[in-house]
């Protein structure tokens, strides 16, 4: 009895949560649009951040983060893939990257990455889980204008300004 009372609250205070993220998140949305809108901002593109924190230790996300990012680059989103943890030895040319997952074995990270590229995607690797392997500006994988190592400003700006962000 005691339990099942439990279960209900529990039920009960997840339900109240969600709905008060619904009722604040939308407006809050809504605003920024707005605000957008006020001060002469075009905002056609969605603009979508892929969030990848694992690269072998869980080489399916990293595949599928990186094939999903270059789907929406290339029906005309406007993504930016930021890497984190250990996601950053996406950006590390030191680190080998022909690594698949799955029965294609011409589907590696590397070509994935490098697709990603060149439908004009961008990668912004987390300058603290860069620094904590070595990983230097000489080190990535790209040219700068698609890879580079993000400072704490552009890290706000990114997620300020996005519409979706997708966690792998």
């Amino acid at each position: 009895m005691k339990q099942s009372r439990l279960i209900c609250n529990i039920r009960a205070m997840t339900l109240l949560f969600a709905s008060a993220l619904l009722v604040f998140a939308g407006p809050a949305a809504a605003g920024k649009h707005d605000h957008d809108r006020e001060h002469g901002k075009r905002h056609d593109v969605e603009k979508i951040v892929i969030h990848i924190k694992v690269h072998q230790e869980d080489l399916q996300g990293a595949i599928i983060g990186m094939r999903l990012a270059t789907l929406m680059q290339s029906k005309g989103a406007d993504t930016t893939v930021f890497l984190t943890l250990r996601g950053v030895r996406i950006a590390d040319n030191r680190v080998p990257q022909d690594l698949y997952f799955g029965r294609d074995t011409e589907a590696t990270l590397g070509n994935i990455v490098h697709g990603y590229l060149g439908a004009g995607g961008k990668i912004g690797v987390c300058p603290v889980c860069g620094h904590e392997i070595g990983l230097e500006p000489g080190y990535l994988i790209g040219p700068m204008e698609q890879v580079s190592i993000f400072s704490p400003e552009e890290i706000a700006e990114l997620f300020f300004e996005a519409d979706k962000i997708l966690d792998f």
